[in-house]
């Protein structure tokens, strides 16, 4: 990273205390640059610290001109790398519920020129209606509709929910992908994606937030999400019985993993 060191962490700084700084960073393994939003997420990413495996299979995917859904897209780390990857005849449209993080989102889109992405300040659920997403702290790209994302004191907001069923049928979109990382709500997202899934058989990149579930919910969870599947693949988790690209036809025993399925 050309920004990094006690220079990266003051420009950060600048950044949190809302002083706006920018940094270039090179996504590992396809090596496109961008310039970001000072976070540390961006050093890590870099440096193969921050969900290697996930941006390792994306990278690997054939995806020119295809659409693919960002969901729980927070400032963009899958979103632009996903628009380099889709490339100009291809679409992403990258969902966030959380203002300040969505904010953030367009800025980094804008300054990267990214006209095929779309920046939608939705949540996504199972029902169309409203709910309230709670944070530690907006903007930082933790948030959760769930009841407890995280331990400490909450933060809450009012937001308006849809689904992806409905969102597609409204805005004529076929998914060839749909990426899902909303801490815990992974059940609602995916049960508001089922016509889509049926008419257009997306594959889905999915990180599991078992730790926010009871064992009943995951399982629960793991059953609709596996159920029409015809390959599931485990991407990362700490665990020991599956490595990137094992074959999966169980939910693996640890409560956090990444998975892609194709259906």
């Amino acid at each position: 990273m050309k920004n990094c060191g006690p220079w990266f962490t003051i420009k950060w700084l600048f950044d949190f205390l809302g002083i706006n700084t920018y940094v270039k960073m090179r996504y590992p393994f396809c090596g496109y640059e961008v310039t970001v939003r000072a976070s540390p997420v961006w050093k890590r990413i870099e440096r193969g610290k921050q969900e290697p495996a996930c941006l390792r299979y994306l990278t690997n995917l054939e995806l020119q001109g295809k659409t693919v859904l960002d969901v729980g897209a927070a400032f963009g780390s899958y979103s632009l790398l996903l628009s380099k990857l889709v490339g100009t005849t291809g679409f992403v449209y990258a969902f966030d519920p959380d203002p300040k993080a969505v904010k953030v989102l367009r800025e980094n889109t804008q300054m990267n020129g990214l006209s095929n992405v779309h920046v939608e300040e939705r949540c996504l659920s199972n029902v169309s209606g409203k709910t309230k997403l709670r944070a530690n702290v907006f903007g930082i790209g933790v948030s959760s509709i769930m009841n407890k994302p995280t331990e400490g004191a909450i933060q809450e907001i009012d937001v308006e929910t849809t689904t992806i069923d409905k969102f597609c049928e409204e805005n004529d979109i076929r998914p060839d992908g749909i990426k899902i990382d909303v801490e815990g709500a992974e059940r609602k997202v995916v049960e508001g994606a089922q016509n889509t899934i049926r008419k257009y058989s997306p594959w889905i990149l999915l990180e599991f937030h078992g730790n926010y579930m009871d064992e009943e919910e995951r399982r629960e969870t793991w059953a609709l999400f596996s159920r029409t599947a015809k390959r599931i693949v485990f991407v990362d988790g700490s665990t020991r019985l599956y490595s990137y690209g094992s074959i999966l036809d169980t939910m693996p025993e640890v409560k956090e993993f990444h998975v892609f399925a194709q259906y």
